[in-house]
């Protein structure tokens, strides 16, 4: 053999070798045991220092209701309105209001009135605690100003109020009015000047004329006519007037009478270019707007009203808090306040977290477009416009009911900031970003502010519903009374498998790593799934995830695909008919408003813009390191327009396959900007839109959501993923079901899923207070195949290690809420540390036990981490 031949042979079996250890490495690396990562229900995680549900003692109702009515009227206070169960009254001097409930005599006053005792903040901070508006801003460059209509306009008594038409009208006029050498012409011709005086008294136009003296280069020598020159340029062609004067009184009273000619910011400049005058052209923030006050069925609605707005265009107004202190609680009084974290949490007076951050919450969850810190943020969500306030014996219900999209919530403890305890919604009117470079930065406004009115409503409570049950009453009756909800028609207590069908994983392929689907659950294993649930017929609910072509990763809605490595068409025919036979309730989760691939769609045309303009995309982040996740694909978010050709092409297949149901992903439950160039479309406009998506869609498919914003409410068949806890933020104190008191009666819904919660046995217990169906997120594969995929967050929920706690857990819980299907819940309290009861329509309460011991109520044992119903005349 000769020499080349044999070089020839070595190399091969080296490259033999290398690709033979490739493939083992790369085999390791990309797959694993396929039982190794399904994991089983865990006990109970309780700390050693606090109970499950709350942070330890906290005061009852009997306690909070000890405080009495606040039913003294404070001098200076005129009534304004009245409308037979509410009166309004004003105070002239200050603007601020006062709410009296006729029924029972208290008063809700806008601002503390012990507040000139207040010791814990001085000057203008402490006055702030008297205005009814804080407006926040960013100039041009980037610099931060904050004006109240207090120190910034009643101080000032630039203040002013009329009644019109059953309403109080109150204008405000923010920003001092200081004239500076740059509010005036310094030098300015003898013709123009003259011209504009005409048009004064000859009194006045001799005092003006008193500031300024003539320069002119006639008859003068060569030298002094080349000194005047110098200092006035424009002296050589014609005679100049130049001022003589600068304080701030006589520079005031000159721009008064300037303002009386006609004299213009556009003709100073004018003058100034023409005389080579450079000033400091620095802009002054100032703004202008009016509230509105008026009373509907003894409620008081406060409108922020967006077409009285005025403000210097270079300095666009930023956030606006409303009524910060209305219905503030002082450092001595008893009670709380409602807020729609979750499922609703409570954060009760002095609580003595001063130091934890306050609370902030955005309604309808973060613009992932605008809010760029929002990609690091796992909190829950505020789903529905509404706090509520319980101050003793008294409490009211706010809720927004116009511009809620823009709108931030707010709370504090005493001690936070000043000595009281208050909540109040802050308005973004105008969205803004910054970007960094090097030592420079880049401030970018939305194109302009929004303009639209604001809408707060304040419904004093009965007693019979001063606290956060009669607050859900309340709230509820309001929905239906508005068409937003109604009653349930067919309830089930449901049993929801929210099923993983398709996964993007990387497989190897002749040694090398090829990007491909695995098959988690396929068309038939549904079937498989639902048949061996515990429940039957509608109340199976088949959330399908990652079901049509792409699987988890879909693209850009283009119809309905099924996916061909799932069964294809037929197979999901078979599993259509299949559903339809046995009753289930099927339910294909579709994306309307995200493509999780780059193809279905133009980047440029299709997809929402940000600040910057550039095509807003957003990415998967580990929420403890704040780095992206890696190996996962940007996530794109499509304009409105491209959102609803998506949903009518998807409708019109669906009506081809005769499908009834479908999930909505995102639309409804998440809402973003867009702020391209031609149509920009703040969050009021583009929820706007997604109404008219979900109407059309609704025509023809019956609906669920996931934790659904109020406005997406109306459309909703079926709730999925509705919070059973608030976000657990240190300023508050325990969860309450509000969201579930709100809509139950009008539609079924059920948990997160259980199997994915940090203490299933507490998230059991919790789902069963709040009245919940059960969620399970299930595989048929095992989830060790996507240990090293971009899912691999999919963790455990192979049906055949959770079937027996499923049967188990849903027979049980079935067993005392199954009857209470549809039955509104009435009632919900603390009995105990660890020991809650909730009560519903027929009578029935169902009391959980979150300790250790057992515990005995009327002569029923609730065992230790269990619960159990006493039906009305049971005593076991």
């Amino acid at each position: 053999m000769k020499s080349y031949h044999k070089r020839l042979l070595i190399t091969a079996a080296v490259l033999a070798a290398l690709a033979v250890f490739s493939g083992v490495f790369i085999t390791g690396t990309f797959n694993v045991d396929a039982t190794a990562l399904n994991i089983s229900p865990v006990g109970p995680a309780q700390s050693a220092d606090r109970s499950v549900r709350s942070f330890g003692p906290l005061p009852d109702k009997a306690e909070l209701d000890s405080d009495g009515y606040d039913t003294q009227l404070s001098p200076e206070f005129e009534l304004a309105l009245e409308d037979g169960l509410s009166e309004l009254y004003f105070n002239e001097k200050t603007g601020e209001t006062a709410l009296k409930q006729l029924s029972t005599g208290h008063i809700w006053y806008s601002n503390p009135q012990d507040r000139d005792s207040e010791t814990q903040v001085e000057g203008t901070t402490r006055l702030r605690i008297g205005a009814q508006v804080t407006l926040s801003y960013y100039t041009s460059q980037g610099v931060y100003g904050l004006m109240d209509s207090y120190n910034d306009c009643v101080a000032y008594k630039s203040m002013s109020w009329e009644k019109q038409d059953g309403e109080l009208v109150v204008s405000y006029r923010l920003g001092k009015t200081v004239v500076t050498l740059a509010d005036v012409p310094q030098q300015i011709s003898v013709a123009r000047l003259d011209g504009f005086l005409a048009a004064l008294d000859d009194k006045d136009r001799e005092d003006f004329l008193k500031n300024y003296r003539i320069a002119s280069i006639t008859g003068q020598s060569g030298t002094y006519a080349e000194k005047l020159a110098e200092k006035y340029p424009n002296v050589v062609n014609e005679d100049i007037y130049y001022l003589t004067k600068d304080s701030t009184r006589i520079l005031t009273k000159i721009r008064t009478w300037l303002d009386e000619c006609g004299y213009t910011d556009e003709d100073l400049e004018y003058d100034n270019k023409i005389n080579q005058v450079v000033t400091e052209l620095t802009s002054r923030a100032h703004f202008a707007f009016s509230l509105s006050y008026r009373l509907d069925g003894g409620a008081l609605l406060v409108t922020l009203r967006g077409d009285s707005l005025e403000y210097e265009k270079t300095i666009p107004p930023g956030e606006i808090r409303l009524m910060e202190y209305f219905g503030a609680g002082g450092k001595d009084e008893m009670g709380y306040m409602l807020l729609p974290d979750g499922s609703g949490t409570l954060m009760y007076y002095n609580n003595g977290r001063a130091n934890e951050t306050p609370f902030s919450m955005r309604l309808y969850g973060n613009d992932t477009v605008s809010d760029t810190e929002s990609a690091y943020v796992a909190d829950k969500k505020a789903s529905l416009p509404v706090f509520g306030i319980k101050n003793g014996r008294a409490a009211l219900l706010a809720t927004i009911e116009q511009g809620a999209s823009l709108v931030t919530l707010n709370a504090r403890v005493s001690g936070m900031q000043n000595s009281y305890n208050t909540v109040y919604p802050s308005v973004l009117l105008t969205a803004m970003d910054r970007m960094s470079i090097s030592d420079s930065q880049q401030i970018y406004f939305e194109d302009a502010p929004y303009r639209g009115d604001v809408t707060v409503r304040y419904q004093p409570l009965s007693e019979a519903d001063n606290d956060y049950m009669g607050m859900a009453r309340a709230y509820r009756q309001r929905l239906l009374d508005a068409g937003v909800l109604g009653e349930s028609a067919a309830p089930v207590y449901p049993l929801a498998a929210d099923v993983v069908c398709a996964a993007p994983v990387k497989k190897v392929v002749l040694g090398l790593p090829v990007k491909t689907l695995e098959a988690m659950t396929d068309y038939s294993q549904i079937q498989s799934i639902a048949s061996a649930l515990p429940a039957e017929g509608s109340a199976v609910w088949l959330r399908l995830e990652g079901w049509q072509k792409g699987g988890l990763n879909q693209s850009a809605l283009k119809g309905l695909a099924p996916e061909s490595a799932l069964g294809g068409k037929a197979g999901f025919n078979a599993l259509l008919s299949r559903a339809a036979e046995e009753g289930w309730t099927l339910l294909p989760e579709v994306w309307l408003q995200t493509a999780f691939g780059s193809s279905g769609f133009t980047a440029s045309h299709d997809c929402v813009r940000d600040l910057c303009r550039d095509t807003a995309v957003r990415y998967e982040y580990d929420y403890v390191s704040r780095y992206r996740r890696y190996g996962t694909d940007a996530i794109w978010q499509l304009n409105a327009r491209r959102a609803g050709e998506g949903a009518r092409k998807y409708l019109a297949d669906a009506a081809g396959y005769r499908l009834s149901a479908t999930a909505v992903a995102d639309t409804g439950v998440q809402l973003w900007s867009d702020f391209a160039r031609k149509q920009p479309m703040n969050r009021e406009k583009m929820l706007s839109a997604a109404q008219d998506t979900l109407g059309e869609l609704s025509n023809g498919l019956k609906l669920a959501f996931a934790n659904p914003n109020l406005y997406a409410l109306a459309y909703a068949a079926y709730i999925y993923d509705l919070p059973t806890s608030d976000s657990a933020f240190r300023v508050t104190d325990e969860s309450v079901p509000f969201y579930q008191a709100v809509i139950r009666g009008s539609a079924d819904y059920v948990c997160e899923a259980l199997n994915y919660a940090d203490d299933y046995r507490t998230a059991y217990l919790q789902a069963v207070e709040y009245g919940s169906g059960l969620q399970y997120t299930l595989t048929w594969q095992s989830t060790a195949l996507l240990k090293n995929a971009q899912h691999s967050y999919i963790n455990k929920g192979r049906f055949s290690d959770w079937q027996e706690t499923i049967d188990a857990d849903y027979a049980h819980a079935a067993d005392v809420l199954a009857p209470l299907a549809g039955v509104c819940m009435t009632g919900h309290e603390r009995l105990d540390t660890d020991l809650y009861q909730t009560l519903y329509a027929d009578g029935t309460r169902v009391i959980v036990n979150y300790g250790t011991k057992d515990r005995v109520i009327d002569g029923t044992v609730i065992p230790a981490r269990d619960f159990a119903a006493l039906r009305t005349g049971d005593r076991r």
